[in-house]
């Protein structure tokens, strides 16, 4: 291991909260943000201040259990939601919440055409199985953009480029794409394409995002986000100290029934022991469950967002948070979400979601903003980016 930074930094006790983390270099260089399993914030030091919600659309949470949800993503003083059953773009201010038009995507609506959206200053882009769908950010007209693989989630890598998370011959890569230039058209400029590093894959099962110029990975299991370059290896990795949760005997139950149901559905002529087998291979993939959701990271406020809740295919019950770590990786404050989340986006300190609501007839799209105490962000050790901080005390 390299140097380690642990402590208070500079300002010591008298900005409020110590961080007892480190911050080390491991023997191939990466960087490595390790957290204490308790943030520095203590309960209800962060508040989830609620700025609008209103009913949308129930059709957007009509999706199996297994099959994605609905796309949310924010830019442009907008909320970009992808309903993926009707094959269009809807659009909502983000300042209240007020619906503000749509479009139709050119992809046919259903869920095997359409799979992912995502938005960047003058564009939003709609993910299809080997094509991405350039639109202004009034819809008003569309550029395609041929990929190699089919494209199963789609990322903002910076204000002009996004990047495709695709399947292949080849396995699992990702293509970065130009998609606005200075004047806002679209292009295609030289393709940067990477095959994801092997040591990054060998992980039980992970989510991803990008943004600030860097891909970000999360493990399912385990509160861990990897950042990583262009060409697919690791630069840092933050961590919380945390073991990965157990799934409970009626979580795994619903499991096999759904793995069961879905199974015979697709192939009724399966013997019952070759049905059972699939079934019992996928409960003991689950036994460790995959309870870490999503990660974003929100440039303007230099906040990374962990979304932790049980997902359905466990039977959705229990809490949902939000653990909020800063650019610099230390572990700040959990904080309790007012429902189950079926889609997110974090921008400019403010948290936009698409919430399950068992009140009004259909789910509802929300606002949240991130409220930190002032003494937070006094620390500015905190806030740079973790290469930065190694040999700092």
């Amino acid at each position: 291991m390299g140097t380690a930074t642990a402590g208070c930094g500079p300002l010591g006790d008298l900005a409020g909260p110590r961080w007892e983390g480190t911050v080390d270099t491991a023997a191939n260089g990466v960087t490595l943000v390790r957290n204490p399993a308790t943030p520095v914030l203590d309960s209800g030091a962060v508040h989830l201040e609620r700025l609008w919600s209103d009913p949308v659309d129930p059709e957007l949470l009509d999706a199996p259990v297994w099959e994605a949800g609905p796309a949310l993503s924010v830019s442009d003083s907008s909320v970009y939601l992808l309903d993926r059953t009707g094959g269009r773009v809807r659009v909502f201010r983000a300042a209240d919440g007020t619906p503000h038009g749509g479009w139709p995507t050119s992809a046919p609506g259903g869920r095997d055409s359409l799979f992912t959206l995502v938005s960047v200053p003058g564009r939003v882009v709609v993910g299809a199985h080997r094509e991405l769908e350039v639109f202004p950010s009034d819809g008003s007209d569309v550029h395609r953009i041929r990929t190699e693989g089919n494209v199963r989630n789609l990322y903002a890598l910076d204000d002009t480029s996004v990047v495709t998370l695709e399947m292949g011959g080849g396995g699992v890569g990702w293509g970065r794409y130009g998609v606005t230039d200075s004047v806002g058209r679209a292009y295609v400029p030289g393709e940067v394409r990477s095959r994801i590093a092997p040591d990054v894959m060998d992980v039980d099962c992970w989510k991803m995002d990008g943004g600030g110029g860097h891909f970000l990975i999360q493990a399912c299991t385990r509160p861990v986000i990897m950042v990583l370059g262009e060409d697919g290896k690791m630069t840092t990795e933050i961590g919380i100290d945390r073991p990965a949760d157990t799934a409970s005997a009626t979580q795994l139950d619903t499991l096999r029934a759904l793995v069961r149901a879905k199974t015979a559905a697709s192939d009724s002529k399966l013997p019952r022991r070759v049905l059972d087998g699939l079934v019992e291979r996928e409960a003991r993939r689950q036994r460790v469950a995959h309870l870490y959701r999503g990660v974003r990271y929100d440039s303007a406020s230099g906040l990374y967002a962990v979304l932790e809740q049980v997902p359905d295919f466990l039977g959705g019950s229990g809490p949902s948070r939000l653990h909020l770590l800063t650019r610099g990786g230390v572990f700040l404050a959990t904080v309790p979400l007012p429902s189950r989340v079926e889609a997110y986006d974090v921008a400019g300190g403010t948290l936009y979601a698409l919430l399950e609501s068992g009140k009004s007839p259909g789910p509802l799209l929300a606002a949240y903003r991130i409220d930190l105490p002032r003494k937070v962000h006094g620390r500015s050790d905190w806030w740079e980016w973790p290469e930065k901080r190694k040999g700092d005390r």
